[in-house]
């Protein structure tokens, strides 16, 4: 049995509408908008290590972790 490594994501993880009315479809920590930009994953982790979702930006060149 040959695996491959799956490189990116196909389909989206879920779909979710931002308070700016853009509709994003999510694959890990960027998103694809209905208004063809790319948004990145804004969040910060707490100190027990779990990330919560502050938002999403498309102004930012990459996720962003507070």
């Amino acid at each position: 049995m040959t695996v491959h490594k799956q490189m990116k994501l196909m389909h989206p993880l879920y779909i979710a509408k931002l308070d700016n009315g853009v509709t994003i479809q999510v694959y890990g920590d960027y998103a694809l908008g209905d208004d063809g930009k790319t948004y990145y994953h804004v969040g910060s982790e707490d100190a027990d290590g779990v990330m919560q979702t502050l938002g999403w930006s498309c102004e930012i060149e990459g996720a962003l972790v507070t």
